[in-house]
């Protein structure tokens, strides 16, 4: 008794992606020899996302649930503008693994990283050589393991468990897999011959000053039956959880992102503007080419003229596009995070697999009408933001279409200027008429007016 409960958040796990080592020189930790097809680039530690100890007064009233220990990780921003190529938000994949260790902490100023044995290979391998078996370590303990990490235990661990976060290729789902269990003893008994059902479970959250915390998903892995000095291969639970829905970018915080990223998308819109433009007269051209062939005497020099005509349009929009995408390249590309959540973990750890399924409904009970609330209404994350947000009432892509419409138009006005004289006054009136739509939609994102002409 007496454990203290820490969850850690990296980019690898700490445990089960360890690498091996080269023999030799002070270079070993830059020739990671790759491990069950996992490349690990960087010591654990240098990618330590952040760490929260379980007290009572962080967790609140989740404390007072009955067989159940929990731990909150720090803020994890879900989403993140991506800039470089063209302004666009995505799902981020930080979370990719949580290492939860019980035990007796070394102070937090503790620095053990000097103390980890690695892994290390004798001699280079040669064929098809078992990198397991050729391996040699004088300490071959998780403690020691955790240190790559600089987590520095006082003793010996009660449990480590680790399971990693799996997202679908379109960035709409997530699930949880296993990825090792590492069992001295139990949270809730000293006992050696005393056994618990175990069950993890991770809870996404609005951040929030108290436990009441908003929950946006939640998954579980239930190990079943558990007991000390037991590890993964002898418990034999379930691989992964079931595919849940990443919460979507919420309104103030798709708000935050076009303001934030306003002058790209412009930039941007009128680049797309420009491309659309390019392959429409190369069709034309192309369409031209094949009626010139057939053409009689009469029409084929006004073919000829025509196509002079695009071949000119062709080659402006083109030298406007290089100018517009090297204008986009000078923009500022810095990183811009979106969405904060909390992640909480909790272990539950019950006499009977019953009461360990019952606590786990009981907390997913409590969270279920948030959950509903939730998938048809994220006007959460406000992060302090001033400026009206996206109604869920309103088309998530609307200020997209009118942007894509106003730069279309905005392309038609500066072609006819150069090219078509008489067609001028009309391209004029569009350019107006969705420069007033653009303006709206950009007013109701909290976004400036423009007033280009």
């Amino acid at each position: 008794g007496g454990a203290e409960l820490r969850a850690y958040l990296n980019e690898s796990c700490i445990v089960s992606d360890e690498p091996y080592y080269l023999p030799g020189d002070d270079e070993q930790f830059t020739r990671a020899v790759p491990f069950a097809s996992i490349i690990v680039g960087k010591v654990a530690h240098a990618l330590l996302r952040g760490v929260i100890k379980a007290t009572a007064a962080q967790i609140g009233a989740a404390a007072r649930q009955k067989d159940m220990y929990f731990v909150a990780a720090k803020d994890v921003d879900l989403y993140e503008a991506q800039l470089h190529d063209s302004p666009r938000h995505i799902f981020t994949d930080r979370l990719t693994c949580a290492t939860i260790v019980a035990a007796n902490f070394q102070p937090d100023n503790a620095d053990c990283t000097h103390e980890y044995v690695p892994r290390v290979i004798p001699d280079r391998p040669i064929g098809d050589v078992d990198l397991e078996a050729a391996t040699l370590r004088d300490d071959d303990s998780v403690e020691n393991v955790l240190r790559r990490a600089n987590v520095c235990l006082d003793g010996e661990a009660r449990s480590v468990y680790e399971f990693r976060f799996e997202y679908s290729d379109d960035g709409t789902a997530f699930r949880v897999e296993n990825a090792g269990l590492w069992m001295n003893a139990l949270l809730s008994t000293d006992s050696r011959r005393a056994k618990r059902n175990v069950v993890y479970t991770i809870d996404l959250a609005e951040p929030a000053q108290n436990a009441d915390m908003r929950i946006l998903a939640s998954a579980w892995m239930h190990l079943g039956q558990v007991s000390a000095d037991m590890d993964s291969e002898q418990i034999g639970f379930a691989g992964r959880s079931e595919w849940l829905r990443v919460p979507p970018l919420g309104g103030p915080a798709r708000a935050a992102y076009e303001r934030d990223t306003a002058v790209h998308q412009d930039v941007y819109g009128e680049i797309e503007a420009l491309e659309r433009k390019v392959v429409r007269h190369r069709r034309t051209l192309d369409a031209l080419h094949e009626r010139l062939a057939a053409a009689s005497e009469n029409v084929h020099d006004a073919i000829l003229k025509e196509m002079d005509d695009v071949e000119f349009r062709t080659l402006r929009a083109e030298s406007l596009l290089v100018a517009r995408r090297a204008e986009y390249d000078d923009l500022p590309q810095n990183e811009r995070h979106y969405m904060p959540v909390t992640v909480r973990i909790s272990v539950i750890e019950s006499r009977s697999e019953k009461r360990a399924l019952s606590t786990l409904a009981k907390h997913l009970d409590k969270n279920s009408k948030q959950l509903a609330t939730v998938a048809t209404d994220m006007m959460g994350f406000e992060r302090s933001l001033g400026g009206p947000a996206v109604t869920e009432n309103e088309p998530v892509n609307a200020l997209g279409f009118a942007r894509s419409n106003y730069y279309d138009a905005l392309v038609a006005v500066e072609e006819a200027k150069a090219t078509n004289a008489e067609a001028l006054t009309e391209a004029e009136q569009t350019l107006q008429r969705t420069r007033s739509v653009y303006n709206e939609a950009r007013r109701r994102a909290g976004i400036p007016e423009i007033a280009r002409e």
